[in-house]
């Protein structure tokens, strides 16, 4: 069977080899919907950040202005990474600053006591740096999840964060389940 090409038939549309994403039908499997991205893979990356002194004097945790929103796929986890920097406490009194990670309105991860201070006027560190793979993420591909921290003070001190000026920040990755 003879192959008849023509000007009519296609010839003149491959001008100059180029192939470009119109050219190519989704059933491809090539579309960036399509690819699957071998376990362990970072999938996408956001970061918060939090500037200026908050303090707190309440056994009641409060946020501490600290949070950011990832949108993971469906099996995904999420590596969540926190800097609080500058933490201080200010007071005469023995006391701890307790803190909490959350998801959305889930608490997932206490420190409670675990930076404890003696009775002094003013103790200043450098911060406070964590890590926290958050498997039970339950992402959906729509719905944006909120990670954001909250601290609180025990034995009559006043905790802070941010003193001296310093940055606190949270980096969420999505890894491929």
């Amino acid at each position: 069977m003879a192959t008849l090409i023509s000007g009519s038939t296609g010839v003149n549309k491959i001008q100059d080899g180029t192939i470009v994403n119109a050219d190519i039908s989704n059933s491809a499997g090539i579309v960036g919907s399509k690819l699957v991205m071998p376990t362990g893979s970072v999938l996408q990356v956001v970061m918060g950040t939090k500037s200026g002194y908050t303090t707190t004097t309440s056994a009641t945790y409060s946020d501490t202005g600290l949070s950011a929103s990832i949108t993971p796929a469906t099996g995904s986890k999420v590596l969540v990474l926190i800097s609080h920097g500058g933490l201080d406490k200010r007071g005469n009194a023995n006391g701890y600053v307790g803190i909490k990670l959350f998801r959305s309105s889930t608490e997932i991860l206490l420190f409670s006591g675990q930076f404890g201070y003696t009775a002094g006027t003013l103790i200043q560190s450098g911060g406070l740096s964590y890590t926290f793979l958050d498997a039970s993420a339950g992402g959906n591909g729509s719905t944006a999840i909120t990670y954001k921290t909250q601290f609180n003070s025990a034995g009559g001190i006043t905790a802070g964060f941010g003193a001296g000026g310093e940055i606190s920040t949270i980096t969420l990755m999505e890894i491929a389940g």
